[in-house]
């Protein structure tokens, strides 16, 4: 970040000037396009006077529809595996990418000709893989709670596979019954979009937000 600052500073110095060029009759026709990490783009004066166009996650289908247009097929993956791919890697291309050749370098090891099916592809993409993954994104969330960025992926992953759970549940199962510390986590991850509440009878259901 502190790079980024002086990088920034730098580039505004000579946005200025070329704006003071512009006025002495210079003629000077000039755009300017940034390319920011999303949980990087703050602290800076100058990001106030851009517009800002965020480049928002793929969707599953477009996704597998690539790796269709690269191969011709989705061999050596089922399509609903390639599927889970998509939804692990929450829509980044790169992350896709990386699951992907994962999985390849797994599957050539086997030695066998068998698909790909999601039941490898959650064996393969491991929990530590999602937390080193995710890292970054949830700093902006957990700055300095290391042990919430993980229960967060933790909580993720099962909703992922489980579908929605209660609030009680996640906090017994995955919180060791800490219900002050569950609620707080609940609180933010639904702030940043990452899940969503919704009371059923007496009990709060936690699902995940559907980005796709």
């Amino acid at each position: 970040i502190r790079q980024m600052t002086k990088d920034l500073t730098a580039i505004q110095d000579w946005w200025e000037n070329v704006f003071t060029s512009a006025v002495e009759g210079y003629s000077q026709n000039v755009n300017l396009v940034l390319f920011f990490q999303k949980e990087l783009f703050h602290g800076h004066f100058f990001m106030g006077k851009l517009d800002i166009f965020e480049l928002r996650p793929y969707k599953p289908q477009h996704l597998i529809g690539c790796y269709r247009g690269l191969f011709g097929s989705t061999e050596p993956f089922t399509e609903e595996a390639l599927n889970e791919i998509a939804i692990l890697s929450r829509g980044i291309f790169r992350r896709f990418k990386k699951y992907i050749r994962i999985c390849l370098e797994n599957y050539y090891q086997l030695g066998n000709h068998n698909s790909i099916t999601p039941n490898l592809v959650r064996k393969w993409i491991t929990l530590e893989q999602q937390e080193k993954d995710m890292e970054l994104e949830l700093m902006t969330i957990f700055p300095k709670q290391k042990e919430l960025r993980k229960l967060s992926v933790i909580l993720l992953r099962k909703l992922r596979e489980k579908g929605p759970i209660s609030q009680s549940k996640i906090a017994n199962e995955i919180f060791d019954g800490a219900k002050m510390k569950c609620s707080r986590v609940l609180d933010r991850l639904e702030a940043w979009n990452y899940i969503k509440r919704e009371w059923k009878g007496k009990e709060k259901i936690v699902s995940l937000k559907e980005w796709r």
